[in-house]
């Protein structure tokens, strides 16, 4: 007598019955939509933040890129690229506007610095983002800690004259100033 048989079949038979069930809605209205924190998807961020860049000379270029996903709600994303930022003798080097898209749609951020590097040393590179109410265009800063906010920090050798500064010389949470 086989007992498998009608085991399966019933088994078959649920789990049909269970797959097509549920309840299509049509029109469903989900309300304006809400701004989200700014995501950055850490696999497309280059060059590497494990290890530090090094640059021969103090004109670059260096070539930092990062994908973002965002839920803007009519609110622009920017960004902006700091040398050395909350730190001695750190500053703001530039800025961009990313426009306003929904939270499933990727964006590129880009940033080629072929100009105004610091000095010879090691030195973090930071870029922010957020939304547009966060910034300060006429001090070129981000204002207080938005909700919002994301980051990533490189560090970047460079030796004008060929030879690599020691990581030790990299910025030290110890020497933060009120930028």
């Amino acid at each position: 007598m086989e007992t498998t048989g009608w085991k399966h079949k019933t088994a078959v038979a649920i789990a049909t019955s269970l797959a097509v069930t549920g309840c299509v809605v049509s029109n469903y209205d989900y309300g304006p939509a809400r701004q989200s924190p700014v995501f950055v998807l850490d696999s497309s961020i280059t060059p590497s933040t494990v290890t530090p860049l090094f640059v021969t000379g103090p004109q670059g270029p260096v070539h930092l890129t990062l994908t973002v996903f965002a839920e803007d709600a009519g609110e622009e994303l920017m960004s902006a690229l700091y040398v050395d930022y909350k730190h001695q003798g750190g500053y703001y080097l530039l800025s961009h506007r990313h426009g306003t898209e929904a939270l499933e749609t990727p964006r590129l951020v880009k940033y080629d610095v072929t100009h105004n590097l610091p000095p010879d040393g090691c030195h973090a590179l930071t870029v922010m983002l957020f939304h547009e109410s966060a910034w300060d265009d006429a001090n070129f800063q981000v204002i207080g800690l938005p909700a919002d906010l994301a980051s990533v920090t490189w560090f970047i050798n460079i030796d004008a004259d060929g030879a690599a500064a020691p990581l030790a010389s990299c910025p030290d949470v110890s020497t933060e100033s009120p930028l």
